[in-house]
């Protein structure tokens, strides 16, 4: 078995009397084929024939995808029904329906045993291993849209229900397709593909022109496609625009209709994600927020079974903010799950409308999620911290820092040193990190951050050291 590592992988399997079928893995399913360069396969009429294996079930542990067998000089499919890999019954009565159509001089019953055992054999071999001590790092960036997308992974963006997740999906979107830098967002750039089941062409057209126009560049070439089949339903469609058209992000918008299934059962988010990974480029789905989450404050889980949260490897959750203007709304991102490292601070982002109702130009900005009242809430005890000592520190140029004291971090958002829970959580929140070696305290009763104390130490080291090499040369 010969096995190529391409996104379409080919495989050859040998066959009794016939020719060998070429097996080229499209997708999740599989083609089969005869080389019409071999004297065989063109002796016996093979290579017109062409055998399409895909949408699989699984039948008690039997495989049984759609078949569909063609011929290049047919205009239509000699076969187009499920056959269980493993049943003899199932593959006979193909081999029938096939002897009934006008081509003739062709071993049906040899041929498709040979198609339906390469295909099952292949199916089970899977992905193949990897010896990870030979392979070299990947120097380019881990990032489609640094930080917010990893590349060639499935990312989710989640949050209530009409929200804004689209317009901050679409921004990210442009940047990438447009290949620009904005606001501190770096984007790998490559064709985008907006796969959408909430809205049309029209209204995705008007949002991605005003991002456009707030951005001053000139709308670069963007895929947009109605959705109205499941992704799973859908794939080999989506494999084939994500080849012709060179496709590196996909957006997903949004996860319950696109899964094709009750969003809270584990198969309807496995076969989802596995579908939007057979693409092997960078995937972001929109996804809403459970119900009890949504009537609650703090952060929320992706709605549906717990895979929605297993399967994608970057989470981020999305809120909106309290604004005072109805042209213009303000985003928090946070962060929550991470497999890459160690993960982002709560990020913000304001968009700004020229018109509240048809915006021909939106301006974006990041913003610190702290400015915003109600998206300070949800930022951790931790993050709350970490901000304003980075805040003194900006403004305080004195080293050794001396630290900031509970009194500022609780007076930058305005809560009540005299409140005993309040003052309860920052202390255990500090001596929880004290312990984990996030915070330390120089003095007492000042809080610094380890990293940043280390690194003032190491500039500090540097400092002496290239103070004693000035005066060793000015002797």
């Amino acid at each position: 078995m010969l096995i190529n590592q391409n996104k379409h992988t080919t495989l050859q399997i040998g066959g009794s009397n016939l020719s060998e079928p070429i097996i080229t893995k499209m997708g999740l399913g599989f083609q089969v084929s005869w080389n019409g360069e071999d004297l065989n396969a063109d002796e016996l009429g093979l290579s017109y024939i062409t055998m399409k294996f895909h949408h699989f079930l699984d039948d008690k542990g039997d495989p049984r995808p759609e078949v569909k067998v063609t011929h290049s000089a047919k205009d239509h499919p000699l076969f187009d029904g499920r056959i269980n890999l493993n049943s003899p019954t199932s593959k006979k009565s193909a081999v029938n329906r096939l002897a009934d159509s006008t081509v003739d001089n062709i071993k049906w019953g040899q041929m498709v045993d040979s198609a339906c055992s390469a295909v099952r054999d292949a199916k089970r071999t899977g992905e193949p291993i990897v010896d990870l001590s030979t392979l070299e790092l990947n120097e380019g960036s881990k990032f489609a849209v640094e930080p917010f997308l990893l590349q060639k992974q499935a990312n989710l963006f989640y949050g209530n229900g009409g929200l804004g997740k689209s317009w901050v999906s679409l921004y990210f979107a442009v940047l990438m397709a447009g290949g620009v830098t904005h606001e501190g967002f770096t984007p790998e750039p490559g064709r985008v593909l907006y796969l959408d089941y909430e809205s049309d062409a029209q209204d995705m057209n008007a949002r991605f022109k005003a991002l456009c126009s707030g951005l001053g560049i000139k709308p670069p070439r963007f895929e947009y496609r109605r959705m109205t089949q499941s992704i799973p339903g859908d794939s080999e469609r989506i494999l084939e625009i994500v080849d012709e058209r060179d496709i590196k992000l996909i957006i997903v918008d949004s996860a319950a209709p696109g899964s094709g299934g009750k969003p809270e059962e584990a198969a309807t988010a496995i076969g989802f994600f596995n579908a939007l990974n057979a693409t092997g480029v960078t995937t972001l789905t929109i996804g809403h927020i459970t119900k009890n989450d949504a009537n609650e404050k703090g952060r929320g889980s992706p709605f549906g079974s717990i895979f929605w949260r297993n399967e994608p490897r970057n989470i981020w959750e999305i809120q909106q903010g309290n604004t005072y203007s109805k042209t213009v709304k303000e985003f928090g991102l946070f962060q929550t799950k991470f497999n890459s490292g160690a993960g982002e601070d709560p990020l913000g982002l304001r968009f700004t409308f020229d018109d509240p109702r048809t915006a021909k130009n939106v301006r974006v900005e990041r913003i610190d999620v702290r400015s915003n009242d109600k998206l300070a809430q949800s930022v951790s005890w931790a993050d709350k911290i970490r901000g304003v000592i980075l805040k003194v520190r900006d403004t305080d140029n004195k080293r050794p820092f001396a630290g900031v004291t509970k009194d500022q971090i609780l007076n930058e958002y305005g809560l009540d040193s005299t409140d005993r829970d309040v003052l309860n959580t920052l202390s255990k929140t500090l001596s929880q990190g004290k312990a984990r070696g996030h915070f330390i305290n120089p003095f007492t009763g000042q809080w610094d951050l380890v990293s940043e104390s280390e690194q003032d130490k190491r500039v500090a080291q540097n400092e002496m050291e290239f103070g004693s090499q000035s005066e060793h040369f000015n002797r």
